[in-house]
């Protein structure tokens, strides 16, 4: 109706070591949330600084190393 073609390209050609890396981490239990805590109240999101935010109980699992899917 609208005279244009679509297209469409699907390039889904996973690695093996890959695909094992994400089911990996998809099998890692997961952990609580941290908590944030704000020092000042600002009215501008923009007036923020680094020292205004305080990251609470933060413990992430360690680091995988993985090349990133391109």
């Amino acid at each position: 109706m609208s005279g244009l073609e679509g297209f469409h390209c699907i390039m889904n050609v996973p690695k093996l070591a890959k695909q094992t890396l994400i089911e990996f981490v998809l099998q890692r239990s997961p952990r609580p949330f941290p908590r944030l805590e704000l020092r000042r109240q600002v009215s501008d999101i923009d007036k923020f600084v680094y020292d205004d935010i305080i990251l609470h109980d933060y413990h992430p699992h360690p680091k995988i190393h993985m090349d990133m899917a391109v």
